[in-house]
């Protein structure tokens, strides 16, 4: 919906909140910055977006490619065929 949560490791941060408060400001929502029963409701129409899944990780994905080190250059990493880092 355009309000990035930034980085997403299951943890609430900074980003989530500043993200809950945008989101929760363009409805005439309080400004809580938390997941509550009010901002659940208002989230309800869009829940059928599903922009992420939960997969199993598999030995193969685990694997690799990995490349290491990867080159902090971005026109060099552009040359790569993935930007597999560890």
């Amino acid at each position: 919906l355009g309000f990035s949560p930034g980085v997403l490791d299951g943890r609430a941060g900074k980003s989530l909140v500043a993200a809950l408060k945008g989101f929760q400001e363009t409805r005439g929502l309080p400004q809580t910055g938390e997941m509550d029963l009010t901002t659940l409701r208002a989230l309800h129409p869009y829940a059928q977006w599903r922009p992420t899944q939960t997969i199993a990780l598999t030995a193969a994905m685990l694997a690799g490619p990995f490349v290491n080190p990867l080159p902090k250059n971005p026109q060099l990493q552009a040359k790569l065929t993935t930007l597999g880092y560890r």
